[in-house]
């Protein structure tokens, strides 16, 4: 049993829990708070719960510490997105594609994105990313269906 700040203790029958991870990994930064790995971690917990103004908080601070990392470029960008600001969102998640063209999931939740928001310019775009992600990809289902989405349109 592992005792966690206070008086919770963590069991086997308490995986799969998000709000226990994230109690472990603030705690964890309250003592390494320059740990790029912990920030998109904690970042990544806050977007499960939808709330994006604390995981934008937390990929900024990765950035800090990493500016380069294209993960965290794009997680920034799908937490601004999703907390609507679609603009600024789009801008990170094509900078991060630029600085690690070859990451399928990437390109992949880019094309999916500019599929959603269906113009023509956005659906071209989409098929340019969706087709990179297939050629790193080939098996790559969600590509494929995003792009059988995008010819639907």
């Amino acid at each position: 049993m592992f005792e966690l700040q206070g008086d919770i203790h963590l069991k086997v029958s308490e995986t799969n829990n998000l709000e226990t991870a994230l109690k472990i990994y603030l705690q964890s930064l309250g003592h390494e708070e320059a740990n790029f790995g912990l920030h998109l971690k904690v970042g990544k917990c806050y977007d499960r719960k939808r709330e994006y103004t604390k995981s934008i908080m937390h990929y900024r601070t990765a950035l800090k510490l990493e500016p380069k990392s294209a993960q965290a470029v794009f997680r920034l960008g799908w937490s601004l997105f999703r907390d609507g600001q679609k603009a600024a969102g789009l801008e990170k998640m094509k900078e991060a594609v630029k600085l690690e063209s070859q990451m399928p999931s990437n390109l992949t939740k880019l094309g999916e994105v500019l599929m959603r928001e269906g113009g023509e310019d956005d659906l071209n775009e989409a098929i340019v990313h969706l087709s990179a992600a297939l050629a790193l990809e080939p098996n790559n289902a969600d590509a494929l269906v995003c792009l059988g989405r995008v010819f639907e349109k």
